[in-house]
């Protein structure tokens, strides 16, 4: 088999005859000439003296298809078999995952929403942290090879949050505004002004009230404002 994105097409070998099908069309649930998808990963062809069938050695896909006008094959989808790693014991799971790499996208059934890249890096929304698919699967679930740590990026054209390799975090904005209590672990350093409309305290001495003794022994007043 052979896959060309670039136009949207495969060749396939037919299981029961074994007869080559050049250049099917592949159907798809969307598509215009401006939007659609297109998720079909590179195959590997059979080994010489094999023409079709399940590759133990590498990724299979098996096509449904028909033969249309003009004997032009037309590929309706594809099938899931034993050993299938998309395969899962849940009802209402819902996965997306790229064949080449790995990485994957999940719905749980509670609704959970997980985004994984093969370094280990996840976006989740819901609840608890990242969840292994492994048990869930009802094949062989095979985790792919670990990939270098990413830069994880969120931009838009007026704000930048950028997490580098190693965990350093870059952020640009025009201006940000915090409500609540913030608490910050380890040395601040601050290259322009700091504006306070409350008191600033340091080891619990208040800038708005303290004191100093004077040179006679007595107390210097608050400061003034």
């Amino acid at each position: 088999m052979a896959v060309y994105p670039e136009i949207g097409r495969v060749d396939l070998v037919d299981l029961d005859s074994g007869i080559p099908v050049g250049n099917a069309i592949v159907l798809s649930a969307d598509g215009s000439t401006d939007g659609g998808t297109w998720s079909i990963p590179d195959v590997p062809r059979p080994p010489a003296g094999r023409v079709g069938g399940i590759n133990p050695d590498g990724r299979t896909m098996i096509a449904a298809y028909e033969l249309g006008a003009g004997g032009r094959g037309v590929v309706h989808g594809f099938a899931r078999f034993d050993g299938s790693q998309i395969v899962f014991k849940q009802q209402n799971r819902t996965i997306t995952r790229h064949a080449a790499s790995g990485a994957y996208t999940t719905i749980a059934p509670d609704g959970s929403i997980e985004a994984w890249h093969p370094s280990g890096t996840y976006f989740r929304i819901g609840t608890g942290g990242h969840e292994d698919l492994t048990d869930l699967c009802a094949a062989n679930w095979v985790t792919p090879p670990e990939a270098p740590e990413p830069t994880v990026t969120l931009a838009t054209p007026n704000f930048s949050f950028v997490v580098a390799p190693g965990g350093n975090v870059t952020t640009k904005f025009a201006s940000w505004k915090m409500s609540g209590p913030v608490e910050v672990d380890g040395p601040l350093t601050v290259k322009d002004s700091i504006t306070a409309s409350g008191d600033v305290t340091a080891n619990g001495i208040s800038l708005e009230s303290h004191t100093h003794t004077d040179s006679m022994g007595g107390t210097t007043s608050k400061p003034l404002g």
